[in-house]
């Protein structure tokens, strides 16, 4: 912050040196420039030069006073006398530089008219912030002495200033130069401040919390609105009074809001009597405008404008407050700016009324208003403060962002991870069920068929082979179990992989070939345990009753997956069910028994040389 007025500072130094003093300046240049330093002034209304008879006042320039006009005298002459030698006449036309003249006037050179800047009429109003250029005609120019007579009707100015003389290219230079400083700076200003000033509004209508985006944006735009004096320099004279109305009170409210600004920014809340009496003072403006009307001017300029000192001076105690309790560059660098705007106010103040002049008569005669550069150098560093908090916003949103995912992921993680534990218990508890529940079955299926036949055979009721056929069902029960219970991940694929093996050799044994064909995705057909030994019992019966009753020589097998369901078909070319000598057994009411537990279907189709037993079995269900 302080690198920016730094900066500022020395920019503002260098044109302003560049554009004011062009005597100085014309030591590096080869062509003379005459200026002189003395005058000869007389009052009086006449529309041609006077006589070199009359009673010629002898001053020295820049004149800083208003000559004491007598009643009905609105005008005065000046009379300003220069050299020109022969060498200088041959080489380029010659002109006269005019820093300022903001009330217009006629040029004649040796008596004879040569310019006409327009001045304030009845129809016209002027104000003329530019610097001027008056060619000096080369007939009307003559070796030696000559005589350059300016009539002025000095209304809004009280100074005439220091003319220089030469040769038009070298005074071009000195004109373009104050032109950049009193013009087009003021201009620059203007768009920036018309940009600036909506785009922080838009924030501030965005966001009406910050206050301080709309205090700014406000006194951006009033400072803007105020720095068109320096662009509107003629106006109609109906339309003098209300663009002086607009001037005055948009600069008494930049002044206002930029001292709101400085309470909001030293988070100061002064007593609403202190607010009250800076609104009121602010209104005076346009209620003396629209109530005297033009005659209000001159009154607003030399006395209302003064109040505005005070105001000033208290924000620079408000900001010198802010800075000594925060201690910060920020605070350090607005209270710098804005002491550098207060003096450059109370500084124009004084050059406006003519007290500057008897303190630093030669600067004064310039007449450069300071305020105006004052002013960007204080709404910049009070952009920069609100720029740089816009930003520190963002840098700790976007650290809060990170911490905020930072935490989000490690929450994440840790829910993961208690979700895979809770998942692995749930997988466990599951499985310890289903080995529950086989072994409940087991328990009261082959543990009673287990007693039953040891009691008979007690009893000496059960013949060796009905012994051999009750333990082989017994075996099978188990085998069953265990194929079950043995399959890692739940998969029923690698449990049918043992049922198959163990059944290809029984029914190679019988003499009964057996085509087995398995279209599945083991990652797709997985059961719990309990429902993997309810459908192997299925298939085993089916195999059962074809190996034992149908009298089958082929056998297959053939499970298939698909999107939604697994398909179990087994066909054979036996006999048929009806073909069986005992008819349908409990077998196949035990098979559809367990279909529908499972929420599967079974569809029996048998005919003398071919049954076919197929089950059709949801995955939602076989894995819920």
């Amino acid at each position: 912050m302080a690198m920016v007025i730094g900066g500022w500072l020395r920019l503002l130094l260098l044109l302003l040196l560049a554009g004011l003093a062009p005597a100085a300046a014309i030591a590096d240049t080869a062509t003379a420039v005459a200026e002189p330093v003395s005058a000869a002034r007389l009052r009086g209304n006449a529309l041609l030069p006077p006589d070199a008879g009359e009673a010629w006042e002898i001053i020295s320039l820049p004149d800083n006073r208003r000559p004491p006009l007598v009643s009905g005298e609105v005008a005065a002459w000046y009379r300003i006398e220069f050299s020109v030698t022969a060498a200088d006449l041959g080489r380029e036309s010659w002109s006269v530089y005019v820093p300022f003249l903001r009330d217009g006037g006629r040029f004649f050179l040796n008596g004879h008219p040569i310019e006409h800047i327009a001045e304030s009429d009845d129809v016209l109003r002027v104000k003329w912030e530019r610097p001027h250029l008056v060619s000096l005609p080369d007939n009307l120019l003559r070796e030696g002495s000559n005589t350059l007579m300016v009539r002025t009707q000095p209304r809004l100015d009280v100074s005439f200033p220091r003319l220089s003389f030469g040769h038009a290219t070298t005074l071009q230079k000195f004109q373009e130069r104050r032109s950049f400083v009193v013009r087009t700076l003021p201009q620059i200003t203007i768009v920036f401040c018309a940009l600036v000033g909506l785009f922080t509004i838009f924030i501030w209508v965005a966001r009406p919390a910050e206050r301080l985006y709309g205090l700014f944006g406000l006194t951006v735009l009033l400072w803007g609105l105020s720095a068109l004096t320096f662009v509107i320099e003629t106006l109609p004279v109906e339309h003098w009074w209300s663009w002086r109305l607009v001037y005055h009170s948009s600069t008494g409210g930049f002044v206002a809001l930029m001292a709101v600004f400085c309470a909001g920014f030293a988070e100061l809340r002064p007593p609403r009597i202190v607010w009250k009496t800076m609104f009121v003072f602010w209104l005076i403006c346009p209620v003396a405008m629209i109530a005297f009307g033009d005659a209000a001017d001159v009154w607003m300029r030399r006395v209302w404008s003064a109040g505005l000192i005070p105001i000033g001076l208290g924000a620079a105690g408000m900001i010198c407050l802010a800075a000594w309790r925060q201690r910060t560059a920020t605070a350090y660098a607005l209270l710098a700016a804005l002491v550098l705007a207060v003096l450059s106010g109370i500084h124009d103040y004084l050059l406006h009324l003519g007290r500057l002049a008897t303190i630093f008569p030669d600067w004064a005669g310039h007449r450069i208003f300071l305020l105006h550069h004052g002013a960007n150098l204080l709404l910049l560093v009070m952009g920069s403060i609100l720029a740089q908090r816009f930003v520190q916003v963002l840098f700790d949103l976007e650290f809060l962002n990170r911490d905020l995912e930072r935490r989000i992921a490690e929450r994440e993680a840790q829910l993961d991870a208690q979700y895979q534990r809770a998942h692995t218990l749930e997988r466990e508890r599951a499985t310890v069920e289903e080995r529950r529940r086989i072994m409940q079955d087991m328990h009261d299926g082959l543990g009673s068929q287990l007693f039953q036949s040891l009691s008979r055979a007690e009893r000496g009721d059960l013949a060796p082979p009905e012994m051999a056929h009750s333990l082989r069902s017994c075996i099978d029960e188990m085998r069953l179990a265990l194929e079950a219970l043995g399959t890692p991940d739940d998969s029923f694929l690698d449990a049918i992989a043992d049922f198959r093996f163990r059944w290809e050799r029984q029914l190679d044994a019988a003499g009964v070939r057996s085509h087995w064909r398995i279209e599945a995705s083991a990652d797709t057909l997985k059961f719990p345990p309990r429902t993997t030994l309810q459908y192997l019992r299925i298939i085993q019966e089916a195999l059962t009753n074809a190996l034992k009753h149908a009298r089958a020589s082929l056998i297959q097998v053939h499970i298939l997956g698909e999107d939604d369901a697994m398909r179990i078909r087994i066909e054979d070319d036996g006999v048929g069910i009806n073909g069986v000598a005992n008819g349908p057994g409990h077998g196949l009411r035990n098979m559809r028994r367990r279909a529908d537990l499972l929420g599967a279907t079974l569809d029996i189709d048998s005919a003398p040389g071919r049954t076919r037993i197929e089950v059709r079995v949801p995955l939602a269900a076989a894995t819920a």
